[in-house]
């Protein structure tokens, strides 16, 4: 895979097409960097809190990294060793796109856990706290999610773009005399389209558990309201849980239709490749 990287990234390093892809995801990623630095705030809710800030910072940081690698790639006429940098280059973009898949399932994750415990434990009398544990868990979701979403509809969607960019390139270029160098690039481009419906399902996951967990809370509650009366505070609460039982809050980008839209798209994209591939091949022999 990195050494199809160099070497299919080496025949267009200069074109405008691969500076002008380059150059909107260095944009996307630093907007979306302000914006994580813009909708920061402070959620005390164990130790939540405490990974939601690390988390605030490590997720900061990796947004800005385009900014480090990006702008002598962007305006230089040329490089020296130029086939190894846009290898490590698209190579950094994946790793990148797996931490980020990573800690937005750990935090889901730590949130499902919480979560879990609390619908488990509540009775009669801590329903109240109960009430309020879940309001302030979703409040940090849908603070984990208003910062993922932007970042990881836009690295699908450039995954996506990028895999049919080079996807077509490979056609065009196919070594006719060459017939294991066809294959070679024909597998690679099945696993990476695999690789990406593999980053979705990652993503969409730990949000579909959250729904299903929340539904599990409200379905126990509405079970044990007759037990206990609430207070006033807790049923402004309840009465909010109510209007977003499917947790509609966190559809801020629709992220799972998008995601569903992605690989319909990449779908599409892979069908003409592998098409042209077959012409290619028929005319040939």
């Amino acid at each position: 895979m990195f050494y199809l990287t160099i070497v299919d990234g080496y025949k267009w390093y200069s074109t405008w097409q691969f500076r002008t892809i380059i150059s909107v995801k260095v944009i996307v990623f630093t907007i979306t960097a302000m914006t994580n630095v813009k909708t920061m705030k402070t959620i005390s809710f164990n130790e939540l809190s405490i990974l939601a800030k690390v988390d605030h910072k490590f997720m900061s940081a990796v947004a800005l990294w385009p900014l480090v690698f990006h702008p002598c790639h962007i305006f230089s006429t040329g490089i020296e060793y130029a086939e190894l940098y846009v290898g490590i280059l698209f190579l950094s973009q994946e790793v990148v796109q797996v931490v980020i898949v990573i800690q937005f399932g750990y935090i889901f994750q730590a949130v499902n856990a919480v979560l879990q415990k609390v619908t488990s434990s509540m009775n009669a009398a801590n329903l109240n706290s109960s009430v309020r544990k879940l309001t302030r868990l979703m409040e940090l979701a849908q603070f984990v999610h208003r910062r993922y979403t932007i970042q990881l509809f836009f690295i699908l969607i450039y995954s996506h773009i990028n895999c049919l960019i080079w996807g077509f390139h490979i056609v065009k270029d196919i070594d006719k005399a060459d017939v294991t160098k066809n294959v070679y690039f024909f597998i690679m481009r099945i696993i990476y389209f695999l690789w990406n419906v593999g980053i979705t399902k990652l993503i969409v996951s730990p949000n579909t558990q959250f729904k299903e967990q929340v539904e599990l809370f409200m379905n126990k509650l509405q079970k044990r309201l007759h037990e206990t009366r609430m207070d006033k505070r807790t049923l402004c609460l309840y009465l909010r849980l109510q209007r977003c039982p499917e947790f509609k809050a966190l559809s801020l980008f629709s992220l799972n239709n998008s995601l569903v839209t992605s690989v319909a798209a990449a779908v599409c994209a892979y069908i003409i490749i592998i098409t042209q591939f077959f012409e290619e091949m028929n005319l040939y022999y």
